[in-house]
This record gives C-alpha cells, structure tokens and sequence, in this order.
C-alpha cells in the first residue's frame, strides 16, 4: 500500500511518529493529543492506519488499553513494533534546570532519576514528548534557561537551541514500549501477511461472577495457551452489563487450533473472545 495517511499521537519526531517512519517511510502523518481521536480517524476514513502506545515495561498505559476495551470497534491490529527508549534530558547549559516538560508517562518513567540529579524540581506534564522538546526550545531561544525536557535523540538533535545535557535518565534499564498498528477490518492488510501471524490480541468479556476469572484462566491453562499481558493492567475491569471486559494479548495467531479448541470452550462457560486483530511479532527499534 503507498501514501497511507497514518494517524498517531504526538508531533513529528514523537515516538509514534518515529515508529510511523520506521514502519509507513514516506507515509502521510495525522499527529492527534489522545488516543481516542486515533481510533476515531480510522473508524471514519480520515487515516487509513493508527499507531498507538498500548503497554511499557516500567508504566501501564491504560488509555490505550481503555480504547481496545471500549472503542476499537470495526477495526483490527495488523501489526506492532518495540520501543527500547532511552529518554534523553535537553535544555541549555547557561542555567540551572528547575522544570522539565515531557508526556506524563515519560515523567511516570524519570521521576526517580530527574529528582535525584536535579533536587526538588517541577515536573510538568505536556501532550507530547516532542512538543515539550519543542517548547523547551522556544523558551530558551526565548532567553529562558531554567526549563528542559525529556524526549528522543531525534527530536532534541532537531533544535539547534538545544544541548543534550543528560544521555539516560530513565528509572529503570528496561524500558520497552510496545505499539500496536490497526487499520478497518476488512481492508487489504497495511503490513504484515496472515500466514506470519503469530500474535493475537483479543478482547474477553467475562461474566462478573465469583472465580469466573479463575475459570478463563484454566481454560486457556488447559490447552497450552501463553499470554504475554492482560492490558494493560489486569486488574482494572470496565464493568459492562455484568460483565467483566479485559483485552489480552495471547502469543498464537487467531486460527491455532490449540487458540481455536480454547475459545470453544470459553464460549461454553460465557466468555466472549472478540479477536481484535492477528499478526507476526515486532521487531525491537533501539532509540
């Protein structure tokens, strides 16, 4: 497929917009603040593929676990990509940093490490990585030299009034976002071939009854079914109807027979397993 239009949250040189141009080169970016008008711009034709964050290793992002358990709705995933992120600090070297400006969930995974290098500062919350970067920018060109931020190499190196004053300021070593890639179902496939799946992330809607959890999970116990993550955080459920709605990520493609024998038999207990979206495994992006 060539000039997709890609719907992302976050400004060019984001980490979705990184991810974007490692996956869709030349594609045509649409950068939204929520997640949620990502997924509306693919229901409604205005982008063809959405990009977006729905789990890390340090931080559970359950805005996007939020929208696969409520509005992912005539849409699949056909694909995903890891992040290993390094968050860099940039400001300038002429003055002492009393405020750093990044996304929440990138302050959630530097908190620790901005607060002992810098002491007691303030900590404020931007949509986006890169428009932090970018702001930070402005202020210092600006004659400010009290702010910095924290966002990609990419997207520091991109503004000339920038200095790279810290390499590494993450909490933990690890620190891997994972993106999933989603376009309407039905449509020729944006990337990846169905016969390379081996991945399916599902949504299971489960009777909110005493152990009805304990029983899905002996179900898929029984037929040898590995799950990656209940996301993004097993245990905050959407109450829907009497219901139990929680989206998982199982490591067989859709059309396992093990994955099938599973879902026929979760169907017997009251379990729906709404399969939102088949796919190989991503490769790991270093940034």
């Amino acid at each position: 497929m060539s000039n997709l239009v890609i719907s992302q949250q976050g400004i060019a040189l984001s980490y979705h917009d990184i991810v974007r141009n490692e996956l869709f080169p030349g594609s045509e970016m649409l950068g939204r603040d929520t997640f949620h008008e990502v997924v509306l711009d693919v229901e409604d034709g205005t982008a063809d593929v959405g990009i977006m964050a729905v789990e890390n290793s340090v931080h559970a992002d359950t805005a996007a676990a939020q929208e696969l358990r409520q509005n992912f709705e005539g849409l699949e995933i056909v694909g995903e990509a890891i992040l290993d992120i390094t968050h860099r600090l940039w400001g300038t070297l002429d003055g002492k940093v009393e405020e750093v400006w990044s996304h929440p969930v990138a302050i959630s995974q530097c908190r620790k490490t901005l607060r002992n290098r810098l002491g007691d500062i303030l900590l404020v919350e931007r949509p986006d990585t890169a428009l932090a970067i970018q702001e930070t920018a402005d202020l210092i060109e600006s004659g400010v030299t009290n702010v910095a931020a924290v966002g990609s190499q990419l997207a520091g190196e991109s503004h000339p009034a920038l200095s790279e004053l810290d390499s590494d300021v993450n909490d933990y070593e690890n620190n891997e976002t994972r993106f999933i890639v989603f376009q309407r179902a039905g449509e020729e496939r944006a990337m990846g071939a169905l016969e390379d799946a081996d991945k399916t992330t599902v949504r299971l809607t489960i009777p909110d009854e005493t152990d009805s959890l304990l029983r899905t999970m002996q179900v898929l116990s029984t037929y040898g079914i590995s799950y990656t993550s209940l996301i993004a955080n097993a245990f905050r459920y959407d109450s829907r109807d009497g219901k139990i709605v929680v989206p998982a990520e199982f490591t067989h493609a859709w059309h396992d027979d093990r994955l099938e024998k599973a879902v026929a038999e979760l169907n017997k207990i009251n379990v729906d397993v709404r399969n939102l979206g088949t796919y190989a495994s991503g490769k790991v992006l270093k940034v």
